[in-house]
């Protein structure tokens, strides 16, 4: 083969286009425009809904996948995959962590995605592998979806344009200030804004739309400061309004803590919450490793020196503590360091708290960085709050106009539905005279001076329609749209109509999210008063009389004296669903009245912080009045508690019997856990025997079992407890309670049955005779497969009745007094209570 010339060899096009540029000329202009791309695209939150690029395109792309609250849980790595390939190319863990923090609790003040499986903890553990967690979005984070389609937000093309995606999120509250951000890091810029109380943002937000001329010591009156989801102290005073009025600043936060002393004559730290972002793990690591370092070199410094004079050292006070124990559990963070036995308390306290080294005091530096105008900036409280009603009105203005022409394209078809049906007769005759509708519709526009539209929509009304009688259906329609067309008008021609729609939203939404605040702001760390300790007088604080009640909800209320005199005369036909009451407690001033969980928590009542409701109104869940509570969290007692040893007996679902002494029950907490439940149990009842009572459970297969007390064994409080009823197959625990049998003589105390299927019957309690638990017990009442059976016991002289209710969607509640529900033996069926097809969904105890 002959050798080819290099002159004939051609050379590629871009050799000639090379440009030679020295990397100083060239670093400033192109890092200047990689800067700015990942500051606003990537790192840094934009100040209308307060989200980083990455949060929002998880949140899109979890609504669009249908993953709401109300929808299963679908796995983590589902998500990811649709991010990475829709919108957000930058790397897995990138997205899975941005989902895991929007997840974590202690992290975000109202976090976005309700997170099922290992999401991490507060002790720095990372989250599981995104393959074995799954998630869907969290009630709060739908308030992003109310108003996201095109022409009310922006938006853009995705990465590869393919795709489009909102550019914002039309968020209905502040969510930079409510969840603040943490680490948003871009390129020689850094956001870190801290999370608020969601009910305080609001009220300012209102405040400044009432008020837009307010001043932040007016704003301040609202937002106390910052409210970690992890509670605690925080410092306020000049940090607060130093940092509120230029955007950047450092607050200092201390972990809440009590000081015991115990019968052993031991002091104890108790520490509950830790400060925002620190890790627990990591400070009782840190205290052992100091005290570690402190004990070797107090043993080296008594080492005798020749060279020197012998001098007695000084040991450093952190050499007291004697134990650090980490007591944490479902219930709630519980750390406990206990001292040395004579160990000086306030010295050691000084010490934990006199440097950040240990992490129960700290200092967190913040600056208000967010994109604005497309631009980086550091703004002050003023701004986002005002930059989030400014956009909060360019969102309900688009909203409005939206509405405004949907409602006046149907105003128009129904103007032309009216026009057509009163010669209906003649419209049918030119509808049937052509062969199809592209040769009716000139027709018909000429005849009755159409458009198109009304043309078209009156061609496709089916025959069921076309009455002349609907004409007046038809003018009624008409009027409501016209009314509305009328009130979107009204908004959009005055901002004062459009800020009270915005406030309204506002409104609501507290009602639905808003919490109690769980950090406690005071002027300086250094005079914060600690809870006095267990050995010192405690303060008497007298509380409001009256009684607490539980209605058929499972919900609290606390009634006053006068207001339950009110109710006495109300029969039981009177009742609706909400004045029910299953459970109550009289609260007589000092009284230690508990709310029994369905999860083995207590929660101490108090009935100077609950509003008295009427004897007609629905209670509060106990996850609307204590912020540890959860949403599932029902109240299934009322228990007051003494001092004395007298055991309180409880009962679960999955046959466990739990007997606790009063006394052990105490707990300076407002919320702590009571029992230990296993994997899926949850409390059936609580309750405290009468002399000579028996422990009687009921299961949901017809059986009861009534069992001698002392053969359940007291123990502490956090115990499992024993084996109380043998359960077949799939079957659970229903009813508990403390009754009189084994004897004859006895009062009569009735036990009142009634099945799904609606049959009911009452059975003679006296006829027992009570034994050893963990029997199966003796058959009750004969069901027919698949019938559910509820229980509940009646006493004769006692103050109560049983109504039985049916409650659905379109039935009310059934109510019938127990008297007349026939006494029927033990092997029958029972009557049918309501009538043929009506089922009963439960049986309430109402106290009279």
């Amino acid at each position: 083969m002959a050798k080819k010339d290099k002159k004939d060899e051609q050379q590629p096009d871009f050799i000639e286009k090379i440009e030679e540029q020295s990397v100083a000329a060239v670093v400033p202009d192109y890092m200047l425009a990689y800067a700015a791309y990942t500051n606003t695209e990537r790192g840094i939150p934009r100040i209308e809904d307060g989200l980083k690029p990455v949060q929002r395109r998880i949140l899109y792309v979890m609504h669009e996948l249908g993953m709401r609250p109300s929808s299963p849980h679908k796995k983590s790595a589902r998500v990811v995959g649709e991010v990475l390939g829709k919108s957000h190319p930058h790397g897995d863990q990138s997205v899975y962590q941005a989902a895991v923090n929007m997840a974590q609790d202690w992290k975000m003040r109202a976090p976005f995605i309700d997170g099922h499986g290992n999401f991490g903890s507060q002790d720095g553990d990372g989250a599981a592998a995104m393959r074995y967690t799954e998630m869907r979005l969290a009630p709060v984070a739908m308030e992003f979806f109310q108003e996201y389609e095109k022409g009310i937000v922006p938006y853009k093309r995705n990465f590869d344009d393919t795709l489009e995606e909102p550019e914002l999120l039309p968020a209905r509250f502040p969510n930079l200030i409510v969840n603040g951000i943490t680490t948003g890091i871009g390129v020689a810029a850094a956001s870190s804004i801290p999370p608020h109380n969601l009910g305080e943002v609001v009220d300012a937000c209102i405040l400044l739309i009432d008020k837009p001329d307010a001043k932040l010591e007016d704003i301040l009156k609202v937002i106390k400061g910052p409210d970690f989801p992890t509670g605690g102290y925080c410092e306020g005073g000049d940090a607060i309004f130093n940092l509120y009025s230029t955007g950047k600043g450092s607050l200092k936060n201390r972990a809440k803590y009590t000081l015991e002393l115990g019968r052993d004559g031991i002091h104890r730290f108790i520490i509950n919450e830790f400060p925002y972002g620190s890790n627990k793990a990591e400070i009782q690591m840190e205290i052992a490793e100091k005290i570690k370092r402190e004990a070797e070199k107090f043993e080296e410094s008594k080492k005798p020196d020749k060279n020197k004079k012998l001098v007695i050292p000084k040991a450093n006070p952190i050499l007291s503590v004697d134990s650090i124990t980490d007591e944490s559990d479902r219930n709630g963070i519980r750390v406990v360091i206990a001292l040395k036995k004579g160990a000086d308390e306030i010295a050691v306290e000084n010490e934990l708290l006199s440097s950040q080294q240990y992490g129960l005091q700290i200092r967190n530096g913040y600056q208000f960085y967010v994109v604005k105008d497309h631009r980086l900036k550091i703004v002050k409280l003023h701004e986002l709050l005002k930059a989030f009603l400014t956009f909060r009105r360019g969102i309900i203005k688009r909203r409005t106009e939206r509405d405004l022409n949907k409602a006046k394209a149907d105003q128009h078809i129904y103007q032309g539905y009216i026009t057509i049906l009163i010669d209906l007769d003649e419209f049918l005759q030119i509808v049937r005279s052509h062969k199809n509708k592209s040769e009716s519709k000139p027709v018909i526009r000429a005849r009755w001076g159409l458009s198109d539209l009304q043309a078209e929509a009156a061609l496709a009304l089916t025959v069921n329609q076309l009455h002349k009688d609907d004409v007046l259906k038809f003018q009624v329609k008409c009027a409501e749209i016209d009314k509305l067309v009328a009130e979107l008008q009204k908004i959009l021609g005055s901002d004062k109509l459009l800020d009270s729609v915005m406030k309204n939203e506002l409104k609501k939404l507290k009602d639905s999210y808003a919490d109690p605040r769980r950090t406690v702001i005071v002027d300086s760390l250094d005079i914060a008063q600690l809870p006095k300790a267990k050995d010192e007088t405690p303060e008497v604080v007298t509380q409001r009389t009256g009684f607490f009640v539980i209605d058929n909800q499972n919900a609290v209320k606390f009634i006053t004296t006068k207001e339950n005199v009110n109710r006495l005369g109300a029969t039981v036909e009177m009742l609706s669903a909400s004045a029910l009451i299953t459970a109550r407690a009289e609260q007589t001033g000092t009284d230690n009245i508990i709310a029994v969980g369905s999860s083995g928590k207590g929660y101490t009542l108090n009935s100077n912080n609950i509003a008295p409701s009427k004897y007609s109104e629905i209670g509060k869940a106990l996850h609307k009045l204590f912020i540890k509570a959860s949403a599932s969290e029902k109240a299934i007692a009322l228990i007051k508690l003494t001092d004395s040893e007298t055991p309180v007996y409880f009962t679960t679902k999955l046959g466990k019997l739990v007997a606790v002494a009063q006394n052990k029950l105490q707990s300076n907490n407002e919320v702590y856990g009571l029992i230990g439940l296993g994997e899926g149990d949850e409390v059936v009842s609580a309750f405290t025997l009468d002399a000579e009572n028996s422990i009687f459970a009921v299961t949901s297969d017809g059986n009861a079992l009534a069992i001698k007390p002392e053969t359940v064994p007291v123990q502490g409080k956090g115990s499992s407890g024993v084996n109380g009823v043998n359960l077949n197959d799939g079957q659970t625990v229903i009813f508990a309670g403390g009754v009189l049998c084994d004897d004859t003589s006895a009062p009569v105390e009735m036990l009142v049955l009634a099945a799904s299927d609606g049959y009911g019957k009452r059975l003679h309690l006296r006829e027992f005779i009570s034994g050893n638990r963990d029997r199966k017990g003796n058959k009750i009442i004969e069901l027919t497969p698949g019938v559910r059976l509820s229980a509940v016991f009646i006493q004769k002289e006692a103050e109560a009745r049983v109504v039985l209710g049916e409650e659905t969607a379109d039935k009310p509640l059934l109510i019938k007094d127990t008297d007349l529900i026939p006494i029927m033996e033990k092997e029958q069926k029972g009557r049918s209570l309501f009538g043929r097809g009506i089922t009963v969904k439960n049986i309430y105890t109402h106290i009279l």
